[in-house]
C-alpha cells in the first residue's frame, strides 16, 4: 500500500519516533513547510516543545524529508484549486488529495476535518490507526 503523507501525520510520527512508515511512501514539496510552520508554532506559540526537543525534531525531518519521495506540484495549480473547490478544501490539503487520486494512495492525516470531508472520495487513515 502506498501511502502520502501530509505534515500533520509527518508531525505525529516524528514525535512519537515511527520512521518506518515513511519507506516507499510520498509526500508534496509544501509538507516540509508546513511541517516547520507546526514546529514553530508547538515552540514559540503554545510552548510544547524545548529548544532542545525543537532541534531533534528538526533533525530527524531534515532526514525523513531526503529520504522519502518529495511530489513536485508543478503544472497542476489549476487542477489543485479546482478539486479544492469542489471539495470545499483549502490548495494545500487539495494537492495531498489530488496527488493520492493520482498515484493511488492512501492519505494519512491526522487532521479529523479533513478526513470527514473526504469521506466517500479518498481513502484516508490516522497516524494512530497505522499502529492497528
Amino acid at each position: 500500500m502506498t501511502y502520502i503523507f501530509d505534515s500533520s501525520a509527518i508531525y505525529s510520527l516524528i514525535s512519537r519516533k515511527e520512521y518506518g512508515y515513511f519507506a516507499d511512501s510520498c509526500t508534496i514539496y509544501l509538507a516540509e513547510y508546513e511541517y516547520g510552520n507546526i514546529l514553530w508554532k508547538e515552540f514559540y506559540l503554545h510552548k510544547r516543545l524545548g529548544a532542545a526537543q525543537k532541534k531533534e525534531m528538526a533533525d530527524i525531518a531534515e532526514k525523513v524529508f531526503a529520504n522519502i519521495e518529495v511530489v513536485d506540484t508543478s503544472g497542476y495549480i489549476e487542477e489543485v484549486i479546482n478539486l479544492g473547490a469542489k471539495l470545499r478544501i483549502p490548495s494545500y490539503d487539495a494537492s495531498y488529495v489530488f496527488f493520492a487520486m493520482k498515484k493511488n494512495a492512501v492519505l494519512v492525516t491526522a487532521d479529523e476535518k479533513l478526513t470527514q470531508k473526504l469521506n466517500g472520495v479518498i481513502t484516508t487513515v490516522s497516524p494512530d490507526k497505522l499502529f492497528e
